[in-house]
């Protein structure tokens, strides 16, 4: 079930239609179906002739499957899916940025558990190369 808080979260265009794939961290990836056109235009600029690109295309476009969201915002997931994440009864869904990821409890429990200063680190060293924003940078 895709909750409220969530769903509200998502730009306005979004419709109800989603595109659920593997991760790359154990999790899987629900796209708004904008974003996978996205996704799909960036994969339709690798090459057919090349066997690296070809193989990471079938790879990474086995698991991808479309979703609907009914009345109640559920959403069906195959057993090869949630057998690929580990999903049996607790999730937490995570929203991040364009996208939501879908993960087992306990691993995504013990991915993120740090201490305060390790994350403090990894902030400075991932934002610490942007660019901050002004008020007059956002459209």
């Amino acid at each position: 079930m895709l909750p409220a808080v969530l769903k509200k979260q998502m730009p306005k265009e979004v419709s109800e239609e989603f595109t659920v794939n593997r991760g790359f961290d154990g999790c899987l990836v629900l796209y708004p179906s904008t974003k996978w056109d996205d996704i799909r235009g960036d994969l339709k600029q690798l090459s057919d002739y090349d066997e690296g690109e070809r193989e990471f295309k079938r790879t990474y476009l086995e698991y991808a499957i479309p979703v609907g969201l009914d009345a109640m915002s559920r959403f069906l997931l195959t057993q090869k899916l949630l057998d690929w994440a580990g999903l049996k009864k607790d999730v937490i869904l995570v929203g991040v940025g364009e996208y939501i990821e879908i993960w087992d409890q306990k691993t995504y429990e013990s991915r993120t558990k740090m201490s305060q200063k390790d994350f403090s680190t990894m902030a400075a060293k991932v934002m610490g190369k942007i660019k901050p924003h002004t008020s007059t940078d956002v459209p």
